[in-house]
């Protein structure tokens, strides 16, 4: 486990320094000037930062670290240790709100009495840690098989030409080709149809799974599932966001006419299989953010589009092609399919550049 201590003064940290070094399985490493965090972090790529916030005496409100914790979470994700002499009420405004109290960000206050605390805490999260460790091991192999297929189709662009080639290129191999491994080790779980949280920030999608924040997250009423085509909420063309209400897989079922008695295999031929049955659609259980529900297609319910934002949180989005699946379901009730913009001049040019090649090799 490597450990990156950031703190300009070396002998506030050295006590915990010789506790925690003593163990064989970690690499400790300490830089005390702030403005070389950054290129410490991306060299020695840390599995933990323990980070001191205050340059100097923490009355001079120089909190130089908060820059290093805002690159490493943007940039170099991993568990941070926050290390201050600055008191629990200042580190509480300072950091734990801004980041939501987030599970891998910690807080402890410099001295003798929480060095045990700060040990206990590396130990709690070294499984976290080694599970982070294999998934970036294995997404680097990743790029690395995908950028050997996808290079050598760029030679002979310009520079802007073939950067622009490169990452779009890989970027969609990236996904399809862990799509494919998924596909070869073992099934999806079911909460595998889900993204969360949603890619899009800016706008929402057909698929997206709203929550009313008011609402109790493990009661699925307090759920709904966006039908707009997403080319439509893309483009702003709509004032109303239609969505299907959800509701209790058991209270669905039975509405549906389902008997109580109905045995699993059948459930999995008829809705499962199906992907979808007289409009309703079974939703798996996310833990701690879905609850097992359905979503009934024929109830429905135009939530302006101003209010989304004000009364309804993004919990997570359907992925493709479970999307198309609901898109399809819908449809097959009421709709048209929802089509994306796409960049039909540039399709235009490429098919007149083949009719005119065609057709000087006609006249030859």
């Amino acid at each position: 486990m490597k450990l990156l201590f950031i703190d300009d003064d070396f002998g506030s940290i050295e006590p915990l320094i010789e506790i925690i070094g003593n163990k064989p399985e970690k690499e400790i490493r300490h830089i005390k000037e702030f403005g070389k965090a950054r290129e410490a972090i991306k060299s020695f790529r840390p599995d933990i930062v323990i980070l001191d916030i205050f340059y100097g005496d923490p009355s001079n409100d120089r909190g130089t670290g908060l820059k290093s914790l805002d690159f490493i979470w943007s940039n170099r994700f991993c568990p941070v240790i926050v290390y201050s002499a600055a008191d629990k009420e200042t580190m509480e405004e300072k950091i734990m709100d801004k980041y939501k109290r987030h599970h891998f960000i910690s807080y402890f206050r410099k001295g003798q009495k929480d060095i045990k605390s700060v040990e206990k805490k590396l130990m709690e999260i070294k499984p976290h840690v080694n599970v982070l460790r294999s998934v970036e091991d294995y997404l680097d192999d990743a790029f690395s098989s995908v950028m050997k297929e996808v290079a050598p189709y760029t030679f002979g662009a310009n520079e802007n030409q073939q950067s622009d080639i490169v990452k779009r290129a890989v970027r969609r191999r990236l996904a399809a080709w862990m799509d494919e491994l998924s596909s070869e080790d073992e099934k999806l779980a079911p909460w595998e149809q889900y993204v969360f949280p949603p890619i899009s920030k800016k706008t929402i999608r057909m698929g997206d799974v709203m929550k009313e924040k008011t609402g109790d997250g493990a009661d699925p009423a307090a759920f709904k599932i966006v039908l707009t085509p997403s080319c439509d909420l893309a483009n702003s063309k709509v004032e109303n966001v239609l969505v299907g209400l959800c509701c209790s897989v058991g209270e669905t079922l039975l509405t549906a006419g389902v008997a109580k008695n109905t045995k699993w295999d059948k459930i999995k031929k008829s809705f499962l299989t199906q992907g979808h049955l007289n409009g309703i659609v079974l939703l798996p259980k996310l833990t701690n953010l879905i609850p097992s529900m359905a979503a009934n297609l024929r109830a429905l319910e135009l939530v302006p589009a101003e209010e989304i934002a004000k009364n309804y949180e993004r919990v997570a989005s359907l992925d493709s092609p479970f999307r198309e699946m609901v898109s399809w379901a819908y449809m097959q009730i009421a709709g048209r399919p929802g089509l994306p913009e796409r960049n039909l001049d540039e399709w235009a040019k490429e098919i007149s550049k083949e009719l005119k090649a065609t057709e000087v090799e006609e006249q030859g």
